[in-house]
């Protein structure tokens, strides 16, 4: 397939793996790349696609199961189609060495993958949403990033730039009160009780209203940036009375 492209001056960036096996059964799958897709990196996806389906497992008929619950069955067609293709320009090299850097990380990165799985490496690449914690998403490495939320949308109740350097995985609970040592709320309005004590707000609040049309799932919280007397700067968040601490601006 690779020769067949370079002879076009094509290069191949996804690429659908078609497998059929014994019993019929058909497995599809599209593989994406955020540069090139080599012939190493199609044969690897071709193995972790394979490692997670088996033909046979889900028939019922013939020899029964092994030990494992999966019933004999082999592969009879393994098909390679390059979905998407690019005009080939070549690689340019780094002026002072930074490619080499660049693919020894992505060697060793697919050297565990190829140990622990497709999904054992992950990157972050940015993503839309209006919490610091939804602003980027982890893919797989290797894979182009491409994430559910866009980032280049409106998100109403989004913080504004910057965005906090560290965020904490689990909001550390936390407790905002004010001068009488009252806890300080928000109103449905966005109107807040009172100015947060021995801090100084640097904005807000940012009041987000999510997924309003499913109860079940709906969600109202207000944000604020606030500033610590030891100079500090910190991004919380108050939701259902209960105040948290979602991201530390570095």
């Amino acid at each position: 397939m690779h020769a067949g492209l370079a002879a076009r001056g094509l290069a191949c960036v996804r690429v659908q793996v078609q497998v059929i096996g014994e019993d019929g059964r058909e497995h599809a799958r599209l593989w994406r790349h955020d540069g090139l897709l080599s012939a190493l990196a199609v044969a690897e996806r071709v193995r972790w696609q394979l490692a997670g389906w088996q033909p046979g497992q889900d028939s019922h008929h013939g020899e029964p199961p092994d030990e494992h619950g999966v019933r004999p069955g082999g592969i009879v067609l393994l098909r390679l189609v390059p979905d998407q293709v690019v005009r080939a320009h070549g690689r340019q090299l780094g002026l002072w060495g930074d490619a080499v850097v660049s693919d020894r990380v992505a060697r060793a990165a697919l050297r565990v993958q190829a140990m622990l799985g497709h999904g054992a490496v992950t990157r972050p690449v940015p993503s839309g949403g209006r919490g610091p914690a939804e602003e980027a998403t982890l893919v797989p490495f290797g894979d182009a990033g491409d994430p559910e939320r866009p980032p280049d949308r409106p998100w109403p109740g989004r913080i504004p730039v910057p965005v906090p350097a560290t965020v904490c995985q689990d909001p550390l609970p936390a407790r905002v009160t004010d001068a009488a040592g009252a806890p300080v709320a928000v109103t449905g309005r966005a109107q807040v009780s009172a100015p947060p004590s021995r801090m100084s707000a640097g904005g807000g609040p940012w009041p987000v209203a999510e997924r309003w049309w499913r109860p079940q799932a709906a969600r109202r919280r207000a944000r604020f940036q606030l500033v610590t007397e030891d100079g500090a700067a910190w991004l919380a968040a108050v939701q259902g009375g209960r105040w948290q601490i979602e991201a530390r601006y570095d």
